[in-house]
């Protein structure tokens, strides 16, 4: 090989080697690669349909948003366990924490109370959120006026309407939020709290009241204890949805958890990136068993 050939054929060389050397340091060409996003859903409630509708709500963004989900279930029913296992989270290298409870409001009060300002978004807390701690709900307000509505259009103003409440936190909530639209439209609402006791002494006063299930566990525990009542409900579940299929239940207030689901991921995703976060109000629609077909993919979405 000639000299010139040499030189030429080790220029060549030389140039491909450093090409080959800048590509694969990323020098020469810059990949965009997106960061993961790491988020955890901290859940303290039972499993039920309404759970699945808010997971599978969850996982239509997270799919197409580079984000990982790991869902962190409770160890306990106290606030200060739920904060010891926030923490617990952001310490395992999460960067956002979603909230989703029957009583989340006490986790947010305690997070409010120790300052923690990091990004936690909360489920049906029905209060205003703070800095980096947004809440995503369904308009508790909205649903009570219309539901107040379809049972005055039904029955009219004389009937006495009783509020089934529980322990936990959203029923005290919801029940306040009936309770109120029901004064409005000047008719009557008590609340009840849910025990075979109460039903036999309202039973016993022969007023054939309406009877309003404040929560889902409310609703089916109506369904197991009571018959031929006038029973309405705020949230559904498959067991409440069978109770109307068999006319056990007039009407519901019913709300979109797979909604909440992406409203909740979304807000999280902003907070990781420092954006704007804001409360988002789900709206509610009221369901009856003349209108069920119709409302078939809102209650079981099929995305």
């Amino acid at each position: 090989m000639s000299r010139m050939k040499r030189i030429g054929f080790f220029s060549t060389a030389s140039a491909m080697l450093f090409c080959l050397l800048l590509s694969s340091t990323d020098l020469l060409i810059k990949e965009d690669v997106a960061e993961v996003k790491k988020i955890s859903v901290y859940v303290a409630c039972k499993e039920g349909p309404y759970l699945n509708d808010f997971k599978r709500g969850i996982q239509e963004i997270a799919n197409g948003s580079r984000v990982d989900v790991n869902y962190a279930a409770a160890s306990g029913s106290e606030s200060e366990d739920a904060l010891t296992q926030i923490e617990n989270e952001f310490e395992g290298g999460t960067q956002a924490v979603i909230i989703f409870s029957d009583n989340p409001g006490s986790v947010r009060q305690r997070l409010k109370e120790n300052k923690k300002i990091r990004p936690v978004i909360t489920a049906n807390a029905f209060d205003n959120g703070m800095e980096g701690m947004p809440d995503v709900s369904f308009d508790v307000r909205e649903a009570s006026e219309k539901l107040a509505d379809a049972v005055q259009n039904e029955y009219g103003k004389k009937r006495k309407v009783l509020l089934l409440t529980g322990e936990e936190e959203i029923s005290g909530e919801i029940s306040q939020a009936v309770k109120e639209a029901f004064r409005e439209k000047e008719m009557e609402a008590f609340c009840v709290k849910a025990t075979e006791e109460n039903l036999r002494k309202y039973k016993k006063k022969q007023e054939n009241p309406i009877w309003i299930g404040c929560w889902i566990t409310e609703t089916e525990w109506a369904l197991k204890h009571m018959k031929k009542e006038l029973l309405y409900s705020v949230g559904y579940s498959d067991e409440i949805l069978k109770g109307m299929r068999e006319g056990e239940v007039k009407g519901l207030a019913a709300f979109s958890m797979y909604a909440i689901g992406i409203h909740t991921i979304q807000q999280a995703a902003a907070a990781i990136e420092k954006e704007e976060t804001r409360d988002v109000k789900v709206p509610c629609r009221i369901v009856t068993k003349e209108n069920m077909n119709e409302e078939e993919e809102f209650l079981i979405p099929i995305h």
